[in-house]
C-alpha cells in the first residue's frame, strides 16, 4: 500500500528496490535515467513530480507482473504473455514501450482474475435427472449463467438485472432444464423459500415443459411455482406437493368445480374448462393470485350462491380470523334479530 506521506521520488525508489532479480532492477533504472533525459521531464528541483507518479504506476505493474507470471490462478496464456513482457524489459527496451506493455499486462491480469471469479461455483453443481429425456442443470457460477443466457437469449448473459449478484450473495439459485441435451427452459429459485419466481423458454417465451416434468422439477429439486402461470395453469401446486390435499380428491366438488383448501389458501379447478385458480387470505379478504381463472369478486359471488363454498371459505381463514368468540357473537346477534321479528 502506498504511503501518502512518502514523496513521489521516494516511492519510485521503494518500488525499484522491489524489482527482482538484480539485473532487471538495474536495466529498469537505466531505462528510467534515459527516459528523464528527454526535454520537459525535469524542473529546477529535478525530476517532475507528476512524471514520477506516472513512473511509480508502471513500476507497480512490473512488481505485480513478477507475481502474476507464476500465479497458477491465472490463465496459462495470460501468464505466458506477461513473462514475454518481462523478457522485453530484461533486454533494455525503451521506457515508453515498457509503459505500454505494463498496461497490457495489467489488463491481462484483470481479465484473468475476472474469468477466475466468474468460474467460482456457489453451491452444488450436480445434474438432476428428471426423466429419460429431461435433466436440470444448476447454473452455479457466473460463467455458466453467461453461457446459458447466450443459449437462451435471455438476461442471464449479463448482470443488468443483478442475477449474478443474487447468485453470489446466496439470494437465489438458477437452473437450466434440458431435453435430450438441448436447453429448453431456464428458471430462478429463491434460496430461502424454494419458490420458483421466474421460468422461461428460449428468448423469454413460455417454457414448453410437460406437466409430468413440472411435478418432477418440484419434487426432485424441492421447489414450487405457485405464483408462476406455468405451474398454476397446470395445477402443479405446493398444496398437492407437501400438504394433505390430494389433487384427485377435492375437499368439495360443486357446479363443475373441484375445491381444495388449507389455512390461508384455496385452490379451485374448473373441470369444464380445465382452468385453475388460487386465492390467498390477505388483509381480511380472499384475493386471487397471479394468473388465476377466477378473480376475488367471482369467488365471493360463488360463496353467496352456494353455502358449502361459503362454509369452506370460512374454515380456510387463519385461526385468528375465525375465533369461536366471533362466530358465537354472530350467532347471538342473529338470534336476537330473530326474536325481535318473531321469526325462527
Amino acid at each position: 500500500m502506498t504511503n501518502r506521506s512518502r514523496s513521489p521520488a521516494d516511492e519510485v525508489e521503494r518500488l525499484l528496490s522491489a524489482i527482482e532479480p538484480d539485473h532487471r532492477r538495474r536495466k529498469v533504472r537505466e531505462s528510467l535515467d534515459a527516459h528523464f533525459e528527454a526535454r520537459g521531464l525535469k524542473d529546477r528541483r529535478g525530476r517532475r513530480s507528476g512524471e514520477l507518479k506516472k513512473v511509480a504506476t508502471t513500476l507497480r505493474h512490473i512488481v505485480g507482473m513478477q507475481r502474476w507470471a507464476v500465479d497458477d490462478r491465472y490463465d496459462l496464456n495470460a501468464r505466458r504473455r506477461i513473462k514475454d513482457f518481462l523478457g522485453h524489459i530484461d533486454h533494455r527496451q525503451p521506457w515508453r514501450r515498457t509503459v505500454a506493455e505494463c498496461r497490457r499486462a495489467r489488463g491481462l491480469a484483470n481479465g484473468a482474475a475476472r474469468i477466475r471469479n466468474e468460474r467460482t461455483e456457489f453451491g452444488p453443481g450436480d445434474t438432476t435427472t428428471l426423466d429419460e429425456a429431461h435433466t436440470a442443470v444448476p447454473l452455479n457460477s457466473v460463467a455458466k449463467m453467461r453461457s446459458a443466457g447466450r443459449r437462451g437469449g435471455n438476461c442471464l448473459r449479463d448482470n443488468t438485472l443483478g442475477y449474478w449478484d443474487d447468485l453470489r450473495c446466496g439470494e437465489a439459485e438458477f437452473h437450466e432444464v434440458r431435453k435430450s441435451g438441448v436447453a429448453v427452459a431456464w428458471m430462478r429459485v429463491e434460496r430461502d423459500s424454494r419458490e420458483i419466481t421466474e421460468i422461461h423458454g428460449p428468448n423469454n417465451d413460455k417454457a414448453d415443459l410437460p406437466v409430468d416434468v413440472l411435478w418432477l422439477l418440484c419434487r426432485k429439486l424441492g421447489v414450487h411455482g405457485d405464483r408462476e402461470e406455468l405451474f398454476l395453469g397446470n395445477g402443479v401446486l405446493s398444496m398437492f406437493l407437501n400438504g394433505p390435499a390430494d389433487p384427485e380428491t377435492p375437499s368439495l366438488a360443486v357446479g363443475g368445480y373441484g375445491i381444495w383448501w388449507r389455512t390461508g389458501e384455496i385452490v379451485l379447478h374448473d373441470s369444464r374448462n380445465d382452468r385453475w385458480s388460487r386465492l390467498l387470505w390477505r388483509a381480511g379478504a380472499w384475493c386471487a393470485v397471479g394468473q388465476s381463472h377466477l378473480d376475488s369478486n367471482a369467488f365471493e359471488a360463488m360463496g353467496r350462491l352456494e353455502r358449502r363454498i361459503a362454509s369452506l371459505a370460512w374454515d380456510a381463514r387463519p385461526t385468528a380470523q375465525r375465533s369461536p368468540g366471533r362466530r358465537r357473537g354472530r350467532h347471538r346477534r342473529s338470534a336476537h334479530a330473530r326474536r325481535a321479528t318473531g321469526g325462527w
